[in-house]
């Protein structure tokens, strides 16, 4: 170690006298980062395990890159194949919600250097919160960076569903060569009325205040219903109405937006029951967790007609094999989770979750440490 300092020291002498004779303007930040790789030569680099693909990671080159320079990023799929020459290695996890990844006990035992399990977006529900606070490992999340672009998809949703797009385009997409226009075909075609009618949200949080604040342009009507009541001065902000109980809120809406988080409380939530207490008129948005709904339920009330229409971001398995009815209803919207997905609203998410993991590895404060 002395003689690399000592090296170092020649290196920032010869630097002075370059910069003296030559004139080129040589950044030190080069240098000191020089300096660490010197000092760090020959040491193995930490590992991260990542279950999200690569791709998604190019919309924050930047920051991939110095991942990259400073850590050995593992696949999961690789990891999983093949963990034991990596356990002890792996200091920081990067996870999809989407992604099944499975921690179990046994696996994060061997994992005894593990530090962090950094969650791609908000939720967490996806993770074993009691289990990685048995050993002692920190969760980071990405709240507040997917609240607009979410916020934006639920009401792009509420539009497309209620003014029935697909239907118009499908009608749209069956003239003949030469035939005439039929009125008739969007009369049949015909929407709800979204300018002052009644939106109903489920879980008045960030996303679902953003959601109320977009509903404030179209002059509706906003209900909520949330585990608890909000302060008075939120609710006057976006002129929100508390409704206390689902019963008392589904017969009034028009529109209704799943906006809640998945927890014990909120599985299931929404099954034939409630649906039955809603308008023959109205529609249902997700833009929260798939679970939040009984998938079976739903499919039954949109074939009975008891709702018009559904719009889903999320669903219950999160992948629905081809031939699931869901998919192939004319008054569905079915979208793969997709609600953060624009160039800003990725970029934004991906960097917080890399400089979660930064912090947590290097042992300094999380931007975003979940916290229960």
């Amino acid at each position: 170690m002395l003689f690399i300092l000592f090296t170092v020291s020649h290196v920032f002498a010869n630097v002075k006298i370059n910069i003296r004779r030559s004139k080129v303007l040589i950044s030190l930040t080069t240098i000191s980062v020089s300096v660490c790789n010197i000092i760090m030569a020959g040491e193995e680099k930490v590992c991260i395990v990542a279950s999200v693909s690569p791709c998604m990671l190019d919309v924050v080159s930047e920051e991939q890159e110095a991942v990259k320079d400073d850590y050995n990023i593992i696949q999961w799929s690789e990891f999983i194949q093949n963990p034991d020459p990596y356990f002890e290695k792996v200091q920081g996890l990067l996870l999809s919600p989407v992604q099944n990844v499975q921690l179990t006990d046994d696996l994060l035992r061997k994992m005894s250097n593990l530090k962090v399990v950094c969650s791609v977006g908000v939720g967490v529900d996806h993770l074993d919160l009691p289990l990685l606070r048995k050993y002692g490992i920190k969760v980071g999340n990405t709240p507040d960076v997917v609240t607009q672009p979410t916020a934006d998809f639920a009401f792009t949703l509420m539009l497309a569903i209620g003014r029935r797009i697909p239907e118009m385009m499908e009608a749209a997409r069956g003239y003949e060569v030469g035939q005439k226009f039929e009125i008739e075909r969007g009369f049949r075609c015909r929407g709800q009325d979204i300018f002052e009618s009644t939106l109903g949200i489920i879980g008045l949080g960030k996303i679902g205040l953003e959601v109320a604040r977009r509903a404030q342009g179209f002059r509706m009507k906003i209900l909520y219903h949330n585990r608890k009541q909000r302060l008075n001065e939120i609710e006057e902000s976006v002129h929100a109405t508390y409704v206390p109980t689902l019963a008392a809120l589904l017969p009034q809406v028009d529109f209704l937006i799943m906006c809640a988080p998945l927890n014990p409380s909120t599985r299931h939530m929404i099954t034939l029951a409630q649906l039955k207490l809603m308008k023959s008129s109205s529609f249902l948005i997700n833009i929260a967790r798939g679970g939040i709904i009984k998938t079976d339920d739903l499919v039954e009330a949109l074939q009975s007609r008891i709702i018009a229409g559904a719009a889903l971001d999320a669903t219950d398995p999160g992948v629905l094999p081809n031939h699931h009815p869901l998919l192939h209803m004319p008054n569905v919207i079915v979208c793969p989770h997709s609600g953060v997905f624009t160039g800003g609203g990725l970029e934004a998410i991906y960097r917080l979750a890399l400089r979660n993991l930064r912090a947590a590895v290097e042992g300094r404060q999380m931007p975003a440490e979940f916290i229960e």
